[in-house]
């Protein structure tokens, strides 16, 4: 049958360096001679083992729950990285739609601009020819010099929104 590791008979091997470190220590603090058979050695061996029991305790305490900390950190940066990877890819999708939103508008804009440039056209021609056949029946030449200059305004009208587009 084997004995227990924090039995007497496994720590005897280092009483009598512990009992003359304890003896040591005792005059150097108090100036108290005491001797191996002095009963207050026998209190003071066994506050040192206790100590030494509760120092073990507290480390494999403090031990465990670095443990356990490592643990949580592991869980932490896997979660993490798992958000973050959705994170991202639904930013990269994001952006693929932002894109593609804005060419749909860039090509409805240029339809909107080309459908509006044809009314201009259609309407500023409308009211030169108006103007044209106004001028014919009566013969005027400012009404001609006014044709010229709507036209020429209707050709930089013209000219802007291509340029615009």
């Amino acid at each position: 049958m084997s004995e227990p590791e924090n039995s007497i008979a496994s720590s005897e091997k280092n009483v009598p360096e512990i009992i003359n470190r304890l003896i040591n220590e005792t005059f150097i603090a108090t100036k108290t001679q005491l001797d191996k058979n002095d009963p207050l050695i026998t209190v003071l061996y066994m506050q040192h083992l206790y100590n030494q029991e509760l120092v073990e305790h507290f480390q494999a305490t403090i031990q465990n729950l670095l443990n356990k900390d490592d643990i949580k950190k592991q869980n932490f940066e896997q979660f993490f990285d798992d958000k973050s990877t959705a994170v991202i890819e639904a930013v990269d999708k994001l952006e693929e739609v932002r894109d593609a939103l804005l060419e749909q508008l860039g090509q409805k804009h240029k339809i909107a601009v080309s459908t509006a440039a044809d009314k201009l056209y259609g309407n500023i021609s409308d009211r030169v020819t108006a103007q044209a056949r106004d001028i014919l029946r009566t013969g005027k030449t400012a009404q001609w010099f006014s044709i010229i200059i709507a036209i020429l305004l209707a050709v930089a009208a013209m000219i802007s929104v291509v340029l615009l587009k």
